[in-house]
């Protein structure tokens, strides 16, 4: 049985990847042990039923076909998809920071709403391990979801049976 490091390199010989040091110490593994004789008489019996499968043809009218109508693209419309794009994306980031800012703004002002107790707890700079007195945010947090989905709640509320 040979491992997978000896494998990776029988198949680079088989490529022809190694250089002169390394492929000569293939051939004599491969002239000692015949479990790697046989991986890389495996190699070359794949190799070679790769090469007689017959490649399609593509019909060089359809190339040209493409060819065209990438070329034909308006290069005023491509530039306007991009400027709504751009716009899309800083309109997203934009309200993301709102939300967030909202909600870390309850959160501070006292909200019990566990969401939001989880982004603040996220949001706090963790402390070193001698001065702090429990769990860090981020396991507090991963440790409330876990209890939540147990209980098949979503988002701090509990179902009804």
């Amino acid at each position: 049985m040979i491992d997978e490091k000896t494998q990776l390199l029988i198949a680079a010989y088989q490529d022809g990847e190694l250089a002169e040091p390394q492929r000569s110490e293939i051939e004599r593994l491969v002239a000692r042990d015949a479990d790697a004789a046989a991986e890389l008489a495996q190699l070359r019996a794949l190799s070679a039923a790769l090469a007689a499968v017959a490649r399609p043809r593509i019909d060089p009218a359809l190339v040209a076909s493409l060819h065209r109508h990438i070329d034909r693209e308006d290069p005023v419309l491509a530039r306007i998809t991009g400027w709504l794009t751009t716009a899309a994306a800083a309109v997203f980031l934009l309200c993301s920071g709102m939300l967030i800012s909202q909600l870390t703004t309850e959160a501070r002002a006292g909200s019990p709403d566990p969401l939001i107790e989880g982004l603040t707890l996220m949001q706090t700079p963790l402390q070193s391990a001698a001065d702090q007195f429990g769990p860090a945010p981020e396991v507090q947090l991963t440790q409330w979801i876990a209890a939540d989905l147990a209980m098949g709640g979503d988002a701090g509320t509990r179902r009804q049976p």
